[in-house]
């Protein structure tokens, strides 16, 4: 938030939206109220509906969508909005041998826009094309949108529609999400900012919105059975145990805002305000941490888990490396291969295809076999590195070498090794072959 004072009596507030939330909005605005169809309609018009014709319509295309969807809703509208630029259905499991033309022959549109193969297609459909009790557009070229947004199951489809709803209410549980370090959003409720694993990994909480209601310390019912005014809405929000109105208004100082996108998304800007005007004298509430989610969830010790292995997996790739090998034992070529997997066997080994140790049981970290991804499963020998010093490495892989030198296994036997490859080479043709009746 930048508070600027024009003069004694006057104070111009602008607030900042998050880098992801600014992209999203961009996105939204391109899309809204026939935006998206300037190029290939340029001389249609897109008049904005009154909540009577809205709703009307929305009423219509609904009874013609449902046959072609198990499951097919218009999320809750903002309350308290004047008129509307589109309208947006959310789908789910469409019904066999469905196609785009039958989709747009059920909503009467002229146009559709596809969104590069994604879930979302943009309809372009005539005003005149229903009976809706509305005074006619003047262009005899008027449409309205609609958007169908299709989502891959059912449980997509009920965090989209609850994403969706109620105006901007998504993006405002996801500021508060912020403060306790996770991001919501239409995948679930997951930690800001990737796990340093090796590749990154997204890491989730849960993709259930009870769950999610649960966390934040909200009522499901009282979402569901909606809110009368923008002001109930922020109220609701406001009952979090994650609100706390003088950390929202402290992170939004000094910022710069995002003009085009909060012109459009008012009701962000107003929970802002709301937010500014519930800080003064207010007592910041106990901070809800990242930790404390993960436990909420049951997640601390998988993430736990996740994070050891990255460690332990960085610490093996930095201390015992083929180059170092060479430098402590002076072996070179395939003997360095010999030496490194005699140390790998002498810390445990490896694990079988089956996730068992060679020699050993399945491995865990810290008691807690990860769910999540096979990253979080050791190996033996990367499990017991992970304590030693690159000094007790070094003194290792020299002990390991001065052994397999006594007992004559790192001479290599140039002659036997392409006889045993000629050998496997054969095997492998012979297996391939196939004898064909005469």
């Amino acid at each position: 938030m930048r508070l600027t004072y024009i003069n004694k009596h006057v104070l111009l507030v602008s607030f900042v939206l998050p880098k992801t939330t600014s992209t999203f909005l961009n996105r939204t605005i391109t899309n809204m109220g026939g935006n998206a169809f300037k190029e290939i309609l340029p001389t249609a018009c897109f008049p904005r509906m009154s909540p009577a014709v809205y709703n009307a319509l929305k009423a219509h295309l609904l009874m013609r969508l449902e046959p072609l969807y198990e499951v097919v809703a218009v999320p809750h509208e903002a309350p308290e909005k004047v008129d509307h630029g589109d309208v947006d259905f959310v789908a789910a499991q469409p019904r066999q041998s469905l196609t785009h033309e039958m989709v747009m022959q059920a909503l009467g549109a002229m146009r559709s826009i596809p969104q590069d193969g994604g879930p979302m297609c943009n309809f372009a459909i005539p005003v005149h094309a229903f009976e809706l009790g509305a005074a006619r557009a003047d262009s005899p070229e008027a449409f309205y949108q609609v958007d169908v947004n299709v989502c891959a199951d059912r449980a997509e489809w009920e965090r989209v529609v609850f994403m969706h709803s109620y105006g901007d209410l998504g993006m405002i549980l996801n500021l508060l999400a912020r403060s306790a370090g996770v991001v919501l959003g239409t995948h679930g409720l997951k930690l800001a900012n990737p796990l340093p694993t090796s590749p990154p990994i997204t890491f989730y909480l849960t993709t259930s919105i009870p769950d999610v209601l649960s966390f934040f310390g909200l009522s499901m019912d009282q979402w569901a059975a909606g809110f009368a005014s923008q002001r109930a809405v922020f109220d609701w929000a406001a009952s979090s145990t994650l609100f706390d109105a003088p950390r929202l208004a402290r992170r939004n100082v000094g910022r710069a805002s995002t003009k085009k996108a909060l012109e459009v998304r008012t009701m962000y800007q107003a929970f802002l305000m709301y937010a500014c005007e519930r800080a003064a004298g207010a007592a910041p509430r106990a901070e809800v941490t990242q930790d404390a989610a993960l436990r909420f969830f049951g997640k601390d010790a998988e993430h736990d888990a996740l994070l050891h292995a990255a460690r332990a997996r960085q610490h093996a790739r930095e201390v015992f490396t083929g180059k170092l090998v060479e430098e402590w034992t002076g072996v070179r070529g395939v003997p360095v291969r010999w030496v490194m997997d005699g140390v790998r066997e002498r810390l445990g080994g490896e694990l079988r295809e089956d996730g068992a140790a060679m020699g050993g049981a399945p491995v865990q970290v810290h008691g807690a076999a990860s769910t999540q991804l096979p990253v979080a499963r050791l190996t033996p020998w990367e499990s017991a590195m992970f304590p030693l010093s690159v000094d007790e490495v070094r003194a290792l892989v020299i002990q390991v070498k001065d052994e397999m030198q006594a007992a004559g296994k790192l001479e290599f036997d140039w002659r036997a090794a392409k006889a045993r490859k000629m050998e496997r080479k054969l095997m492998q043709q012979s297996a391939e072959k196939v004898d064909i009746p005469i």
